[in-house]
């Protein structure tokens, strides 16, 4: 079973979510047990647990935790 479900690629479909995410936005869902969901904005990494609306920045080694184990491993797909 898959560990990551990418729940927004907003290139595509940019013109059906809030003006607040960019069109080079990657939302992606923790599977499983994991109860938090990660953006992908340009250069920068956010996270929020999931059923609430506000992001938070990244930095230091959860950024690079977040870049490796989730981002690392779709880009790796």
């Amino acid at each position: 079973m898959n560990k990551f479900i990418i729940t927004k690629f907003t290139s595509f479909v940019g013109s059906i979510y809030s003006v607040n995410e960019s069109q080079s936005d990657i939302i992606v869902q923790g599977g499983g047990s994991d109860l938090w969901e990660y953006k992908k904005s340009g250069d920068s990494y956010f996270t929020r647990k999931k059923g609430t609306e506000d992001w938070i920045e990244t930095s230091g080694s959860v950024r690079k935790s977040i870049k490796d184990r989730v981002f690392g491993e779709i880009s790796s797909k």
